[in-house]
């Protein structure tokens, strides 16, 4: 029986895909909480209609020259999303928890962490995500219980002072920046199971929820000057959260959950990359059956 990628992995793995954004978004202007619903409401459509548009072509499949550029393409632009994953991780870590580190060893770092998660495959990353997610969650929405007595919702008003210009300009950036790379993990999906219908909405959805209510709760918290200057807000956020003297660090936690996320977005960029690199090349050093090189190597003896 062939591996499938069931439905409640793929939802896993985009969830995951997504909120690795969490632990970098900021939290204002005011409207951003509002600008990231919309904006994962557009994705989803949009993810929709590339799914209509193209049925089940696999770019990382064409015939021809149109497959080798398409391979090569991919791989290059999934290497460059893979650098700036690397980059923002290991900022954060030299900003926050590990800021005598040499970031060059933070970089090795997380490569060591994140290529065997690489190398287990499409099938076994998306189960591996199902637990995952549930372990990232749950600290997560725990942290919001937690400082729910402390927010201010007077901080997310006024709603609209530019009026809707300024809503649909921040959702606009939203599907650029957020969403936007839920394309490589698309192509990755397609590539390894193209008559699958890989039903993208409820976990961009989901995610996109999550997202926004972690936005406006660091803006609830924080207030709406704090929120604006402080690098991560989330982990700021997560920094209040105590419980008498047996719990005083939770923003490890949450940092320690959402680089999960991390892991698992460089990843699929990682897959992909390889996946474009195989395709580009493919026709130009063909790769010679194992049973051909195994008949060739007992004739010789």
């Amino acid at each position: 029986m062939p591996e499938t990628v069931f439905p409640r992995w793929r939802f896993s793995l985009i969830f995951l895909f997504l909120l690795a954004d969490a632990l970098y978004l900021p939290a204002a202007p005011q409207e951003l909480w509002l600008a990231l619903l919309a904006g994962g409401a557009a994705a989803a459509f949009l993810l929709f209609l590339l799914r209509r548009l193209l049925g089940t072509a696999d770019l990382l499949r064409l015939p021809g020259w149109g497959g080798r550029l398409s391979g090569a393409a991919l791989a290059v632009l999934a290497a460059f999303a893979a650098l700036r994953t690397l980059g923002r991780l290991s900022a954060f870590f030299a900003r926050t928890a590990f800021p005598s580190l040499p970031q060059a060893l933070t970089v090795a770092l997380i490569l060591l962490a994140a290529v065997p998660l690489a190398r287990i495959g499409t099938t076994r990353l998306s189960t591996w995500a199902l637990p995952s997610l549930a372990a990232v969650l749950l600290p997560l929405l725990l942290s919001f219980v937690l400082t729910a007595p402390d927010w201010e919702p007077r901080a997310l008003l006024p709603l609209l002072p530019a009026g809707g210009g300024r809503l649909l300009s921040l959702s606009l950036q939203t599907v650029w920046q957020v969403y936007a790379p839920l394309f490589f993990l698309y192509v990755l999906l397609q590539h390894e199971e193209p008559q699958q219908k890989h039903a993208f909405a409820p976990g961009v959805l989901c995610a996109a929820a999550v997202l926004s209510l972690t936005c406006a709760r660091n803006l609830m918290l924080l207030g709406v000057h704090t929120a604006a200057r402080v690098p991560y807000p989330t982990y700021a956020s997560a920094g209040l959260v105590a419980i008498g003297d047996f719990f005083q660090r939770a923003e490890t936690l949450i940092a320690g959950c959402l680089t999960v996320c991390e892991l698992a977005r460089l990843a699929v960029l990682l897959l992909v990359a390889a996946a474009g690199l195989r395709a580009a090349f493919s026709g130009i050093f063909p790769r010679k059956p194992a049973h051909t090189e195994r008949t060739k190597h007992l004739q010789e003896e």
